[in-house]
């Protein structure tokens, strides 16, 4: 059970990351949502590609973490049952 746990957390994370995001885009005036508005407002690119690239590192690396401790806890055959 702590398997599936695990793979929900796989799946959400990223999803609530991207939707943290999102919502900066709006009502922030730092972070990385404000990042990659300021770049693509003011064109400047280096900083829209680094805030970009840098969430799509912490999406990848969230993901990668919560597999293999995934695999570690155990089977995930029962998840659902």
């Amino acid at each position: 059970m702590l398997s599936c746990a695990f793979s929900v957390l796989k799946t959400s994370t990223p999803l609530a990351l991207t939707g943290a995001v999102a919502v900066e885009f709006y009502g922030s005036d730092k972070r990385l949502g404000y990042l990659v508005r300021k770049g693509a407002t003011s064109l400047e690119t280096d900083l829209l590609f680094m805030a970009i690239g840098l969430i799509a590192f912490i999406c990848i690396a969230s993901v990668s973490i919560f597999s293999q401790i995934e695999e570690k806890v155990g089977d995930k055959s029962r998840c659902g049952t």
